[in-house]
């Protein structure tokens, strides 16, 4: 474990949903004279580096019962299926679909998914009335913005599984149908990279566990695959 250092703690306790703390770095690879360089080839390489960035391997924890603020647990195996994300930009592909894509675009499937994902985390974490009441994150809102990104993009692999990620992560037994659905829907769907055909696999395994004798296990793999320990 490792305290949070003085400027962590401050972007941590003064983030609000209109006023994010994070920063982005963006870098602009030109690959045109790299064969067969593509997202699979930059995920294998990032993977091999990972043990050398020690802050991406932190994960923010809570202490029990708050008798302590949050704390960096070190060293964690990090779920890169999960934390890395494919996103394609529209054509022509310039500073102006990058962004677009930046910027949350509304059309954006990806985008309009993990800012679901984001009220369903901030409802579980603190609660209705406080989500509600200290970051607008609402469980009707989640809900909302999942159908959107299905309307979006219904036959999307990725979407449909981290939609059925965040409910079984946030309330399985409530959202077993949903769940199912959507893992269903992940399972069907056109799988183009690696990427996607690794997620088909577990949606096929979270679906098998889905059964009440299993439960305990399927809620484990959920948390796996979310990215806890």
């Amino acid at each position: 474990m490792k305290r949070l250092g003085g400027w962590d703690a401050v972007l941590l306790y003064n983030e609000t949903p209109n006023l994010p703390q994070h920063t982005l770095k963006i870098g602009i690879v030109d690959a045109s004279d790299s064969e067969g360089f593509g997202y699979d080839h930059y995920r294998q390489a990032l993977a091999r580096k990972l043990h050398l960035l020690e802050p991406l391997r932190y994960q923010l924890v809570d202490i029990p019962r708050r008798l302590h603020r949050a704390m960096w647990l070190e060293n964690c195996d990090i779920d890169l299926d999960y934390h890395l994300r494919r996103c394609q930009i529209r054509a022509p592909g310039g500073h102006r679909e990058l962004d677009a894509a930046i910027g949350d675009d509304p059309k954006n499937p990806y985008a309009v998914s993990a800012l679901g994902g984001w009220h369903i985390e901030i409802v579980r974490g603190g609660g209705a009335t406080l989500a509600r009441f200290l970051y607008g994150a609402t469980e009707g809102d989640a809900l909302s913005l999942f159908d959107r990104a299905i309307r979006l993009a219904p036959g999307n692999v990725a979407v449909r599984y981290q939609i059925a990620l965040s409910l079984a992560g946030f309330d399985a037994e409530k959202y077993r149908t949903r769940i199912a659905g959507e893992l269903k829907a992940a399972m069907s769907g056109s799988a183009d990279t690696a990427y996607e055909k690794k997620i088909q696999g577990r949606a096929q395994e979270l679906l098998g566990l889905m059964a009440p004798a299993t439960h305990d296990g399927f809620d484990s793999l959920v948390r796996k695959y979310q990215g806890f320990p």
